[in-house]
């Protein structure tokens, strides 16, 4: 029986466990993907004293710490989440296991663009994840959707790698920090910046070989490239709260109040999933969440 279960081993679960290992209470975190979603950023340039690194090394510094502070960390899915009286029951792929209080810290998933070809090409030239995946196209012409800062963090580092990058976003002008805008401006040999414009299909043999626009740029409709990266957003990963009667907002995310408490007792959620911290996803909201409902856990493990 543990006093704690985190699920979801990102900047909230891994915050969550540290800070709940000071308040000596049986922890354990569960998560699928080492570091979540912060794992896959390139460079880390905000998260204070650290001012440049990459997402993998600094998750593997939070796991490290959650670790030698003695929070048990495994690697699995969890696929059910039951309560009977006070008590909840974590099934996860392999194992079952008991918790007096769980944290919700599930973060979210990509975002898909929902065009033909899209699923046909997954893991053939279209890819979610460039920290993963950018080494394959060395040398080679790929397309980036979308124009946030994820995309124009993507474009910088492929451009690195690739002979040309197209930046394919629907605004006027990219949605994203002004440094990443610069950066990309300045690469314009490398990145071809399309405005205005969205993808409608993905076409290809057994590989992806071009992309089908909505608009014409330079008189055609059409893009050779070797590879398309997804970047416009995420969305909350709330598969989990069917069963559990949890709310969640119109878009899915997880309500809490101040101090991360949910509609149901016991249950407390931390990080990009929450509707906390103006929905700003960032490694360092995702955190100070995971800190505050350990806090609040704590407190109610107390009464």
């Amino acid at each position: 029986m543990y006093d704690l279960i985190i699920i979801g081993s990102g900047p909230a679960g891994y915050s969550a466990g540290i800070y709940a290992t000071r308040y000596n209470l049986n922890v354990l975190v569960i998560g699928q993907i080492e570091g979540g979603m912060a794992s896959l950023a390139h460079q880390v340039e905000n998260y204070p004293g650290l001012p440049q690194i990459t997402g993998i090394e600094l998750m593997k510094k939070f796991k490290d710490q959650a670790t030698k502070s003695g929070a048990k960390i495994i690697s699995d899915l969890v696929v059910n989440i039951k309560k009977t009286d006070d008590i909840f029951s974590v099934q996860t792929k392999s194992e079952t296991y008991k918790s007096k209080t769980i944290i919700l810290a599930m973060g979210t998933e990509r975002r898909k663009i929902n065009i033909p070809g899209e699923k046909e090409f997954l893991g053939k030239g279209l890819s979610y994840c460039v920290t993963c995946d950018g080494m394959f196209f060395k040398n080679k012409t790929v397309a980036v959707i979308g124009g946030g800062d994820s995309a124009l963090q993507a474009v910088i580092q492929l451009s690195e790698i690739c002979k040309k990058v197209y930046l394919i976003y629907a605004k006027e002008i990219p949605d994203a920090m002004p440094t990443w805008v610069e950066r990309a401006n300045s690469e314009a040999d490398k990145i071809i910046q399309i405005a205005s414009n969205t993808l409608t299909k993905i076409e290809g043999t057994n590989t992806v070989e071009k992309v089908i626009l909505e608009k014409e740029f330079n008189n055609s409709n059409e893009l050779l490239v070797d590879g398309v990266f997804v970047e416009i957003g995420a969305v909350p990963n709330s598969v989990l709260l069917d069963k559990l009667g949890v709310l969640i907002d119109d878009c899915k995310y997880i309500i809490v109040d101040q101090f991360q408490q949910t509609n149901v007792k016991g249950i407390f959620a931390a990080g990009d999933i929450t509707t906390n911290s103006g929905k700003f996803a960032q490694i360092i909201t995702a955190s100070n969440e995971g800190a505050i409902a350990s806090f609040t856990a704590f407190k109610y493990l107390k009464k």
